[in-house]
Parts: structure tokens; sequence; C-alpha cells
């Protein structure tokens, strides 16, 4: 009756960390999803863990995989069809110990849900990202518009010098021409 609640809890909840007594065994249906690359990672805690058994079986119930007395697993595969396989963990010595499952990532099925937190972690990692262009932009706008006021009254200084000198060539420009006026009508 442990076993289905534990599996149960797997299904629906997001906890992916059971404790597995001495003798005991745990089965988990995980569905996969043809052509999909399937990733599945697991480990086993505690102070014995030397007798344990992992075994991943397709839906024909023929065993894929088996790993005996390891701590970490991590395999990745890509199922020819869409079916259940089954994963089997067996505790063989007398103290209990931890197993952990991180849950493959499907669109379908009771680990959807997984999936939508995967997505959503990579979404929120976007967001972060352009959060972070954007405050690099907005600093970077700020520093342009601090330099632009102080160069602001340069350019008003420069502008007047300019009009000024202007009014100037002008004024030389009008005295050469009365001057180049009256020379020619005194000859």
């Amino acid at each position: 009756m442990n076993i289905i609640i534990v599996a149960m809890l797997l299904l629906v909840g997001r906890c992916e960390s059971f404790e597995v007594g001495g003798g005991q065994e745990l089965e988990v249906d995980l569905r996969v999803v043809k052509d999909a690359n399937t990733r599945l990672i697991m480990g086993v805690e505690g102070e014995k863990k030397e007798d344990t058994l992992i075994v991943l079986k397709n839906g024909q119930k023929e065993v894929v995989k088996t790993f005996k007395n390891e701590s970490n697993v991590a395999m990745s595969f890509v199922p020819v069809q869409s079916e259940d396989y089954l994963l089997q963990f067996s505790n063989l010595g007398k103290n209990p110990v931890i197993f952990s499952l991180e849950r493959p990532e499907t669109n379908e099925g009771a680990l959807a849900s997984q999936a939508e937190m995967n997505l959503s972690k990579k979404i929120e990692g976007n967001l972060q990202l352009i959060v972070k262009s954007q405050i690099s932009l907005l600093g970077r706008q700020q520093m342009h518009l601090e330099k632009a006021k102080r160069t602001k009254s340069w350019i008003k200084k420069l502008s007047v010098l300019e009009l000024i000198l202007c009014v100037l060539v002008l004024y030389y420009v009008h005295c050469e021409v009365v001057k180049t006026f009256y020379s020619t009508k005194k000859v």
C-alpha cells in the first residue's frame, strides 16, 4: 500500500525523493514520447546503499537497463515508440535508503507538469537575460544623458561665439564692400 501511495505522489506532486525501507520495492510508471530525447537522473542516498537494484523496462516488460549498487545514475535515450516504461527500484538491504528521481520531460500524460516546469524555467531564464540587457541599456542611456548635460553649456557657448563671429564677418564684408564702392566712385 505504501508503494502505491509513493507512486501516486510521484505522478501527482512535485516530490521526487522517497524513503524505501529494507527489502521493499518501488515501481514508477513513466510515459515516454516517440523520437523525443528522454533523460532520467536517479540517485540513492543512505547508510548502506550497496544493496540496491534499479531496473528500467519498456512497454513490453523487457529489461532495457539494469543498475546494481549504483548511487548516482544518469541515462538518456530516444524511444522508438511512445509507451509507458516501468522503473523498478529495489532495496535488497535491511537499512532504509532514499531514492530520488528527476522525472523525464514530456508534454503528455501524468508527467506533463514537469515539462511545464522545465519550460517555465527556460522562459524565466530568458526573461532574466532580457531584464539584464535592458538594465544595461538603461545604464548606458543614463551615462549618455549625463554626458549630454555636461556638454550642453559648451554647445550654448560655442553657438553664441559662432553667431558673434558671423556678425563680425558680415560687418567686415560690408565694410570692404563700402570701401570698394567709395574707392571706385572717387576715380
